[in-house]
């Protein structure tokens, strides 16, 4: 790339910086060359996020931020004052049940934060961390478009049908999340000329853990699965068969969004669609790699079919 966007050098916003996918974006961001200014909610991981890029990168090429609460209007005002780009990667992944507790404060997050963006003249670059499943549940062997008009509608729905908010909610309470902060950032960019925006949706994410600290998100559940937690193997029931793609891949997608001058004003796939795997054959690499745990593995197979 012979020009970019925002300059090698110039700082990134990169919000949940201590996340799964933050935390790859934030490396492959200073591997190429630019500053990264992450933001975490609470004071408690600033330290290993920064001891853990200042030994890598270097002191002084990566700076941490704490910020509560990201919905609150105003909450980036001051901390994007000198950035040149912002990766919004921060969002909610506890799959909790009530909408008004989740997709409220999700829609509100992007809002204050496109809001902040608009009124600095220091910003030229914007990528939003969407997801498939802001697009449409997981649909496989089954040929579709993917294109604006594309929107998970059936989990808006039924994340917003009245309560009880029984725990059965939580997956269609997070598709609808992404469905509708996305669809909320691109009704504010779309008058926008001061900086670029891009949206990027994966499916499940896998692949390498940089630190043993960092939220680890789907990681988490194999990690769990691995060690025969309950609650990991019951996500992985919820989650079923599923497009799977190496959370490297999407962290320097985000780099390409981000400073690639060509790419501008898209939703990207992803890579969402770069492989997938069955319950039945990820339940039998796990079991090679952990054998021990053979009675947990095979009454979930058995369950799973």
């Amino acid at each position: 790339m012979t020009s970019t966007t925002i300059p090698k050098g110039s700082t990134v916003l990169v919000t949940g910086v201590n996340g799964y996918l933050g935390m790859h974006v934030a490396d492959q961001l200073l591997l190429d060359g630019y500053k990264v200014r992450g933001t975490v909610r609470d004071a408690g991981k600033t330290e290993w996020t920064k001891e853990y890029f200042d030994k890598k990168y270097g002191a002084g090429n990566f700076e941490v931020a704490v910020v509560e609460d990201l919905a609150v209007e105003g909450a980036f005002d001051e901390l994007i004052k000198g950035c040149s780009g912002i990766c919004h990667v921060a969002s909610d992944v506890t799959f909790g049940p009530d909408p008004n507790k989740v997709i409220t404060p999700i829609v509100n997050g992007i809002t204050s934060l496109l809001h902040s963006a608009a009124k600095e003249p220091s910003i030229k670059s914007f990528v939003l961390t969407s997801s498939s499943a802001a697009l449409t549940d997981t649909r496989l062997n089954e040929e579709y478009t993917i294109n604006r008009e594309l929107w998970n509608e059936k989990a808006v729905k039924d994340a917003w049908a009245p309560p009880p908010y029984n725990p059965e909610r939580g997956a269609s309470v997070y598709s609808a999340s992404k469905t509708q902060a996305e669809q909320k950032a691109w009704e504010l960019v779309k008058n926008s000329s001061g900086f670029k925006f891009n949206s990027i949706n994966p499916n499940l994410l896998l692949g390498k853990v940089l630190h043993p600290k960092q939220n680890k998100s789907s990681a988490g559940v194999v990690l769990g699965i691995l060690h025969g937690a309950p609650e990991a193997i019951g996500m992985m029931k919820v989650l079923g068969d599923q497009w799977v793609v190496n959370t490297i891949d999407v962290a320097k997608l985000h780099v390409i969004a981000l400073t690639d001058p060509a790419v501008r004003y898209v939703q990207i796939p992803g890579l969402m669609c770069r492989s997938y795997f069955s319950l039945h054959s990820f339940w039998m690499i796990l079991f090679e790699i952990n054998s021990t745990s053979n009675l947990r593995f095979f009454e979930y197979h058995a369950d799973s079919h």
